[in-house]
């Protein structure tokens, strides 16, 4: 026990002014990033629903639900009249959606939840592998990662390349699976440095490390759920993306207008976990803290400072992530289809 204790006070965060100010800067800086970027606007607009609309709407975004609307009667209409109907799912090759023979549906739509619970299923027999292996073999190395700085700090760009690349993974599988760095380096680095340069964070890996690794985490599901949101949304509502190009929008624009509020539902896990922390769970770093041998207050500052710093990067990182989806960085369209599109232009 005495080793253990040990190693949990060289851990262990200082309790100090300094730890109270950079809470403080954490909070004010991730809500006005979550500000400037109207990330919040999107929080519980579905739930508001056409109160909220008629608030706070633009007069141009109502004219695009009003064109749109006609437009959808117009195409359901015709599709009524000549037999065939409209699926719910979303085409990408279409600004409504797919229209599909009667019967086609059935089939595909059996197949599809066949596909997708075997490819569920494999998933998280693989996840589960990995996780054994990956974790016995980070047991083994630890020891020495702590002891050298390169070592350090090699083991932490590792930490942040795995995590880039199954954020950009997830989000889509053509070549700017890549610009899922930028949203993880900019929620991560300052925080980081901010931690380093006041001191309440060492340069141990035994400190170091574990503080990182959460970070990136943290930047790693919010880069994801915010990306594949906003693709998603994107696809699905198509046509209110065309009709605002119809209207003399800006293409960021208009897609800032429909991918935003979808982008936005990344930030509820993080906002609902500090809001509850305590009353409905105790976090694994308090519990850990207390297991090791520290007191109540150390270890509740310690998972305060978690949980606020990774509000701080999950918020820089959607907001990102948005900005990234927004200028066509980011997207879905196969590699094939730029490579035909641009020489077409040329």
């Amino acid at each position: 026990m005495p080793a253990v204790t040990h190693l949990a006070g060289a851990a262990l965060l200082p309790v100090s002014p300094t730890l109270g100010m950079v809470l403080a800067a954490l909070l004010i800086a991730a809500a006005a990033v979550g500000a400037l970027a109207h990330l919040t606007h999107g929080i519980g607009a579905r739930q508001a629903g056409g109160a909220a609309t008629a608030r706070g709407a633009h007069t141009w975004r109502a004219v695009i639900s009003r064109a749109v609307r006609w437009c959808r009667r117009g195409v359901r209409a015709v599709l009524r009249r000549t037999g065939w109907r409209r699926t719910g799912a979303s085409d990408a090759s279409g600004a409504l959606g797919g229209v599909h023979a009667p019967g086609a549906s059935e089939a595909s739509a059996a197949q599809a939840r066949s596909d997708g619970g075997q490819s569920h299923a494999r998933a998280v027999l693989t996840a589960g592998l990995r996780a054994v292996l990956q974790l016995a073999a980070v047991a083994l190395l630890i020891g020495w990662v702590v002891r050298a700085v390169p070592l350090l700090l090699a083991f932490i760009a590792m930490m942040f390349a795995v995590a880039v690349r199954t954020a950009g993974r997830r989000i889509t599988t053509n070549r700017t699976w890549g610009w899922a760095a930028p949203p993880i380096a900019a929620g991560v680095v300052p925080v980081v440095a901010a931690l380093l340069l006041t001191g309440l964070v060492p340069v141990k890996g035994i400190t170091l490390i574990p503080v990182t690794g959460i970070l990136i985490g943290g930047a790693l599901t919010a880069t994801v759920l915010g990306g594949r949101r906003a693709l998603d949304e994107l696809e699905v509502r198509r046509g209110e993306v065309e009709a605002g190009l119809a209207l003399g929008l800006l293409a960021r624009d208009a897609r800032l207008e429909i991918a935003r509020p979808a982008a936005a539902d990344a930030l509820l896990p993080g906002l609902d976990q500090t809001r509850t922390v305590g009353l409905v769970t105790l976090p694994g770093a308090f519990v850990g803290m207390l297991l090791g041998g520290a007191s109540p207050v150390q270890a509740g500052a310690v998972q305060l400072f978690v949980l606020v710093a990774l509000m701080a990067v999950q918020v820089v990182a959607v907001a990102v992530v948005l900005e990234l989806v927004a200028t066509g960085r980011l997207h879905r369209i196969a590699d094939a289809d730029v490579s035909s599109t641009a020489a077409e232009g040329e």
